[in-house]
């Protein structure tokens, strides 16, 4: 494990060649492999274990995986050599999060870009009921509001969590996307759990154009 976190090939392969259980794990249920999902560095790791047996779909005590790692350290080549490999996209930890959401979380829009692009589901939620999407909003970043409007990916008259959604972007002074979820069906008035509206969030923040949008 030690070997694999401190990307020392040569060590892992000999170990490995002399009887090294791959499978096994330390207290916290982590295996071999896991530690070699944080950083892009040691890709050339993380395949040789793959050959060699390694579950590229194990997970911890608390329910994290390769995958999951990698999304944390925003590690995109270790995404990538994991999804090849058939990793589950759509795993979660024990919050519910994904690596879509971990990634969000990291404002990393090239992981989340890749994540979307081979199959990872914009539907799923955390135990706390936040959304794919919801994530999204939080991160206020140009390049990922961009992508999902361009992919048609976001679905106002439809979807329940895009009534967070409204209420967030108005919170960081977001005109592109609010302006998105008005024009496509978004209700303006609903209220979060203090009775607050966006148009509360934008006057709270003197956003005149915002607010002017949605009166």
């Amino acid at each position: 494990m030690r070997a694999c976190s401190c990307g020392n090939y040569e060590m892992v392969q000999y170990l490995v060649e002399h009887g090294a259980n791959i499978h096994h794990c330390n207290d916290y249920g982590y295996q071999a492999i896991m530690f070699a999902c944080n950083n892009n560095q040691n890709t050339k790791i993380l395949e040789y274990l793959i050959e060699h047996g390694a579950d590229i779909n194990c997970r911890s005590k608390d329910r994290m995986s390769g995958l999951l790692i990698a999304c944390d350290n925003e590690q995109l080549e270790i995404v990538k050599c994991l999804i090849k490999h058939g990793a589950d996209i759509n795993c979660r930890d024990i919050k519910g999060k994904t690596g879509l959401m971990k990634s969000l979380i990291k404002n990393n829009f090239e992981i989340s870009k890749y994540l979307i692009e081979n199959g990872a589901n914009l539907r799923n939620y955390d135990i706390h009921g936040k959304s794919i999407l919801d994530y999204a909003f939080e991160c206020n970043n140009d390049k990922i509001d961009d992508y999902l409007i361009s992919h048609n990916l976001i679905f106002p008259n439809q979807d329940n969590y895009i009534i967070r959604g409204l209420l967030t972007v108005c919170n960081n002074n977001n005109f592109k996307m609010t302006q998105y979820l008005v024009e496509h069906g978004a209700n303006i008035n609903i209220t979060d759990c203090n009775g607050r509206t966006a148009l509360m969030n934008a006057c709270k923040n003197v956003n005149i154009k915002i607010a002017k949008l949605l009166i």
